[in-house]
């Protein structure tokens, strides 16, 4: 018998909050020439006690709109577009004289910045390019390559890896009211070595109230640890159910964790399942786990061997150790009595 002992996504710890994950940069920096958004997730782990801390944060650039909509659009025919409007966009209104340095200085940046998301796509994948062109287009104040300049440097894709550089860029793009760079400056304040809770709280708050999920769940993160902010469930509660409503799978297992304890709501166990649910539904192998303990043990829902083994399996194919425990717990035909099962930050 297993129990679930699982507290909400949270940042990383001090050791591992140097390391921006590669996976992270590759899944946001592409952009489809389908459109819609790209969601990346990042992972840290940290033991407290016999409860481990997780986070998945999401981010998810939004696409510019001239990829928009076009579901048949040709990628090589893109990029050979954009880069025919970078090389022959006029100077800036009111120059005098027009010469090849003043063009390069002036030309279009939405075209510099559509370009590099093409790397990939259409051309072969090369960083180095990708990053040359987010820097033309974010020396010309576009937000977007701003913020995706910040994260080559913090991931060392294409250019060296610079914390101080990913802030800067990401600094930027953030007082210009990019969302996404306002959530990435706030991970970068609550990660660094010395971390700065309250400078975290700041560029969440700022994302989360223009209805950035990732910044949500990152600040009812802090609400809930009484990180920068004085602890309180029912704030943090509410600020999970905000991205947990926009399909945020961090913050739908989160909201879950809050019924599961009663942590700034009533304890109600079919609401735990109901929003451990819909993020095993898009793959969240930590929900999966839970929602298979909620039908092994029959809270919130009916109990049900097979559903329980189903959403076990499904963790377990993603590499959940606890599930394959669990699944062979299971397929035991006499086990030996209750077996108390908790998640460890060293597991």
């Amino acid at each position: 018998m297993y129990i679930f002992i699982v507290c909400p996504h949270q940042a990383p710890s001090k050791e591992e909050g140097n390391r921006m994950k590669t996976e992270h940069f590759v899944q946001e920096s592409r952009v489809t020439a389908e459109g819609g958004r790209t969601a990346a997730r990042r992972a840290g782990i940290i033991g407290v006690g016999l409860l481990a801390l997780f986070l998945i944060l999401f981010a998810a650039p939004s696409t510019p709109s001239r990829l928009r909509g076009d579901e048949n659009q040709d990628s090589d025919e893109s990029v050979d577009w954009f880069a025919h409007v970078d090389e022959t966009a006029p100077d800036a209104p009111g120059s005098e004289e027009s010469s090849p340095e003043a063009a390069g200085e002036n030309r279009d940046s939405d075209a510099q910045y559509n370009l590099r998301c093409y790397y990939g796509l259409g051309v072969e994948q090369n960083y180095e390019e990708a990053a040359k062109w987010y820097l033309k287009a974010a020396e010309q104040g576009n937000a977007e390559a701003q913020n995706n300049l910040g994260k080559c440097y913090g991931n060392g894709l294409g250019v060296e890896q610079n914390y101080e550089e990913a802030a800067k860029w990401f600094r930027k793009a953030a007082e210009q009211g990019n969302t996404d760079a306002q959530t990435n400056l706030g991970h970068i304040y609550e990660e660094s070595v010395e971390p700065d809770y309250e400078g975290a709280v700041k560029w969440y708050r700022k994302a989360a109230e223009q209805e950035n999920a990732e910044a949500q769940n990152s600040l009812g993160l802090c609400y809930f640890f009484g990180r920068g902010v004085e602890q309180n469930y029912e704030v943090a509660a509410k600020w999970f159910r905000k991205a947990a409503e926009q399909g945020n799978t961090g913050a739908q297992f989160n909201l879950g964790i809050c019924y599961l304890f009663g942590h700034g709501v009533e304890q109600d166990f079919e609401e735990a399942a109901k929003w451990f649910r819909k993020a095993a539904e898009q793959g969240n192998a930590e929900a999966q786990f839970n929602l298979g303990v909620c039908y092994e043990h029959g809270h919130g829902v009916e109990q049900d061997y097979e559903e329980a083994v189903k959403w076990f399996r499904k963790a377990a194919e993603q590499g959940d150790e606890n599930a394959e425990n669990a699944l062979k717990a299971l397929e035991e035909p006499e086990p030996e009595g209750p077996v108390d099962f908790f998640r460890s930050g060293d597991e």
